[in-house]
């Protein structure tokens, strides 16, 4: 749960909807941090709410990430 409000702060510290006006790169990164921290919580809260991290992973186009990918970097492969 600890990583779940490291994200929750992040993206509140962050304001992206404030940032888009004036640097919308910025927001990428921010935006693409997020989903990452998101992408980690899928591992580790697989064991308790399985249905719902399926759920997770499909909304963000992933397959079944190992426990080993927890907090690796590009877990998710952007779309260009």
């Amino acid at each position: 749960m600890n990583l779940a409000r490291l994200g929750n702060k992040y993206l509140a510290d962050a304001e992206p909807w404030k940032v888009i006006k004036t640097d919308p790169e910025r927001v990428k990164t921010i935006m693409n941090i997020a989903l990452q921290i998101t992408a980690s919580l899928t591992i580790v809260l697989e064991p308790f709410i399985p249905f719902s991290m399926e759920k997770l992973r499909n909304w963000l186009n992933t397959d079944m990430l190992k426990w080993e990918d927890g907090g690796r970097d590009h877990l998710l492969n952007p779309v260009i």
